[in-house]
């Protein structure tokens, strides 16, 4: 079974965006409380990806490698964010956008 790095913090409060509850996540290993996500399919379970601070990531995007989101981003649509990309502060990455590094 593969080792899970993060759960859907249902303990702590939710948002509300797009008519979409987002949830914050936890990291198992630590316990560090990160970002927003609609659903666990959001944030990959493998690699060092995270979402931190208030960032959200929902609908069907995708964040996967090395990859950071951070700040007040918003990534929503289909986005991927993948590899060693960072974004942050108030970006706002949607519809089919990749973006990777």
């Amino acid at each position: 079974m593969a080792h899970l790095k993060f759960e859907l913090a249902r303990d702590l409060p939710t948002l509300e965006i797009d008519n979409r509850t987002l949830y914050r996540i936890r990291a198992l290993s630590s316990g560090t409380v990160g970002g927003f996500v609609e659903c666990e399919s959001n944030l990959a379970q493998t690699g060092d990806s995270w979402i931190g601070d208030d960032a959200m990531v929902y609908d069907r995007a995708h964040v996967s490698g090395d990859a950071k989101i951070t700040g007040r981003a918003h990534v929503s649509g289909d986005a991927k964010i993948m590899g060693r990309a960072h974004v942050s502060g108030e970006a706002k990455i949607y519809d089919r956008a990749h973006v990777s590094g």
